[in-house]
Parts: C-alpha cells; structure tokens; sequence
C-alpha cells in the first residue's frame, strides 16, 4: 500500500462477517488480521470496525458505494463476496469497482496512475 502513499493514495478497509462467518472476530482481530495478512505497519492505513455490506443494515458507506458505480465496471448491485474493492478519488466518487477474485494490481494500477497524476509507462 505504501507503493501510493506519496502520491497521495489511500487504501482504507471495511471487514465485515456477511461471507461464510470469516471475520468472526472483534474489529481489533480483524485489523490486527488485515495488516499482517497485507505486510503491513499497522496504522499505515485506516481499518475500521466491522460492518454490513449487504442487507437492510447496510452502511451508509457502502449504500453510497453501491449506488454510484457506473456501466462498464465488472460487478454491479450487491457485494459478492469479501474482499471486493471500490476505486474512489480525490472528490470522494467511486470510479471503479472489482471483484474479489479481480487482481487489485492489474485491475486498478492504470486508473490509481491516471488519478494521481503517474506517468503510465514508469513504474512507481
């Protein structure tokens, strides 16, 4: 993640218990699990607490996430499964959404270069 950082990126990350009961531990454990699991320092990203993602207690923030992608991404509608990733820029719009079984990297490097200002050829 810090690949971005000085370029202004940053990953933030929703764990939620809606998928096979995989996060079935506190919003500590799950952060705690998501930096080792990413390599990370933890506190090099925001974590934040467990949360619905589908359902009638879906979180505002994922509510919105869900009703502002446009035609052309690779899924629509309803969160599929963990680890399904939004695209949002500097003004606060998703731009893009993929998959959980999408490679983050490939999927999402050109459109992370273009809004930070990377040229498309170099690699960061």
């Amino acid at each position: 993640m810090t690949k971005y950082g000085p370029l202004g990126f940053t990953l933030i990350v929703f764990p939620s218990n809606q998928f096979g009961a995989q996060a079935t531990g506190s919003s500590e454990c799950e952060r705690a699990y998501m930096y080792h699991k990413l390599n990370e320092t933890e506190g090099n990203f925001p974590i934040f607490d467990k949360t619905d993602v589908n359902g009638p207690q879906t979180s505002e923030v994922y509510a919105f996430l869900k009703a502002r992608m446009f035609k052309g991404d690779d899924v629509l509608g309803d969160i599929a499964w963990n680890y399904e990733k939004f695209l949002v820029n500097g003004s606060g719009i998703p731009v893009h959404r993929i998959s959980s079984a999408t490679d983050p990297e490939a999927a999402l490097e050109p459109t992370i270069r273009k809004l930070v200002g990377a040229p498309q050829d170099i690699t960061v």
